[in-house]
């Protein structure tokens, strides 16, 4: 499965731009980590990617975000599921220690998946 940002804007309560001209491309298969400082824009990405900016009254004003070439810039987050699009933010160790609970331990769990990159 691949993913696709091309030049996208997002903008919270139509006066705060956060993002501006973002361009990403995960081939399929591959891993990608988002790293930056607080207020970098990471959470505000994967928000995008997974539609569930309208949530925090955010909006992509400009660009486009596709996976495997079908545009889902404005998709509703249950069909960006149905198409096989979930992601994991893992912040830090202690939020996959904070989420173990949530998700278990074994392979497919946040904590299963840094132990197989790591």
């Amino acid at each position: 499965m691949s993913l696709a940002l091309t030049n996208v804007d997002v903008t919270y309560g139509g006066v705060i731009q956060v993002l501006r001209s973002v361009n990403l491309e995960v081939p399929d298969g591959q891993v990608v980590v988002l790293l930056g400082s607080n207020g970098a824009g990471k959470t505000t990405t994967l928000r995008a990617i997974s539609g569930l900016l309208h949530a925090d009254l955010g909006l992509v004003t400009a660009g486009k975000i596709s996976v495997d070439g079908h545009d889902i810039t404005r998709a509703d987050p249950v069909d960006i599921f149905d198409r096989g699009g979930v992601l994991f933010e893992l912040a830090s160790s202690y939020s996959v220690q904070k989420a173990r609970p949530l998700y278990g331990s074994g392979p497919g769990s946040p904590q299963g998946i840094i132990d197989q990159l790591t």
